[in-house]
């Protein structure tokens, strides 16, 4: 569903009635009549405006605008333009449209709502633009988190990983999730503690490439804003992890750093050793990735009745499944089978599925 909002050229309507009635007159004779017009001079000067802002879909810098349809252009017809706006950014979009409008002496109206759409009295502010607004913050908590002995897992604004390597060999993670909504960014976090050999076994056996940088938590991820939660503090990603302007991407990031190193380093440091992580993955299981991860964590901590068991709960989830899930679920229990030399009744399940 879409937000539209007509914008005309023409005297200034009296009152909404006026409006409807000017609007139902120029749909009928611009786009009702299905013949051709070129857009008028005033209109086309506003949908440059526009699209200098948000350019259209299909273009380098289009992908966040928030058009519903194709060219903005395209939609003009004479005199007359109907922009459709995405529903979830129609309130701070259709705002700013409104008052670039009266900057160019047009007039707005809301056809579904019956509406006059009336500037204030001030030039249009900005609408920050989401992407910037995300890079900016994710740059922000880089520096930040580079300053307290991280380091980059992977380089990205819209995926950063961020790890601790730790003489134990374990391997601290922190994932910030940014996200884009409604012209905000906003993080949900998740924290964990992994093991090098673990990360990179796991990932060999499921057949992925090997990761570039350090290794990231398996097992024992956990969301951020759970341990707030508990401590009594609840949509964290909403009411303390949100950036909406450029004046609060400091402000914003520093209080993700504070979560972090108040709730998201307590629960890492519980984890000493791979026993630790695998006493924690056995209380937290439920899925078969989780399955997997423990199955190599018994392996590589030589408890091989407990990693034949597990594996064999692994290969479980083959009966269920078909096609790509279960070749999948199949390369994993042979190349664990074929790496630690234990396992083979799980290999034997699958093969009879």
């Amino acid at each position: 569903m879409t937000y539209d909002l007509a914008v005309w050229e023409g005297d200034p309507p009296a009152d909404r009635a006026a409006a409807r009635v000017e609007f139902e007159r120029l749909y009928a004779r611009y786009i009702g009549s299905g013949h051709h017009f070129e857009p008028a001079a005033r209109i086309a000067g506003y949908v440059r405006a526009l699209l200098d802002r948000f350019p259209d879909i299909g273009s380098d810098e289009g992908a966040d605008n928030p058009w519903a349809g194709g060219s903005l252009m395209s939609m003009v017809r004479g005199p007359l333009l109907c922009i459709p706006i995405v529903s979830g950014r129609a309130d701070e979009i259709s705002v700013w449209a409104v008052q670039l409008a009266g900057v160019h002496g047009l007039n707005c109206y809301d056809p579904r709502l019956n509406q006059l759409r009336l500037p204030v009295d001030r030039l249009p502010e900005p609408v920050v633009d989401s992407r910037v607004l995300r890079d900016a913050a994710v740059q922000r908590l880089t520096g930040l988190l580079l300053e307290v002995g991280w380091e980059t897992a992977r380089s990205s604004c819209t995926e950063p990983a961020f790890a601790q390597l730790q003489p134990t060999g374990l391997v601290f993670s922190f994932r910030p999730n940014p996200s884009i909504r409604f012209g905000e960014v906003t993080f949900s976090p998740t924290v964990g503690t992994g093991h090098r050999e673990l990360g990179r076994l796991c990932n060999e056996f499921m057949g992925r490439p090997p990761s570039a940088g350090s290794p990231g938590a398996l097992g024992t991820a956990v969301d951020l804003g759970s341990l707030l939660y508990a401590d009594g503090l609840s949509a964290a990603s909403f009411t303390r992890w949100r950036v909406s302007s450029e004046d609060e991407v400091d402000t914003g990031t520093a209080v993700l750093l504070e979560d972090l190193a108040g709730d998201g380093m307590p629960f890492m440091q519980r984890f000493a050793s791979l026993g630790d992580i695998i006493a924690w993955t056995y209380v937290n299981r439920g899925y078969q990735a989780r399955d997997g991860i423990l199955a190599v964590a018994c392996a590589l901590d030589g408890r091989e009745a407990e990693a034949a068991e597990v594996i064999g709960d692994y290969a479980a989830y083959g009966t269920d499944q078909v096609g790509r899930l279960l070749e999948q679920t199949t390369r994993f229990v042979q190349n664990f089978v074929g790496h630690f030399g234990i396992g083979e009744d799980a290999l034997r399940r699958l093969s009879s599925t």
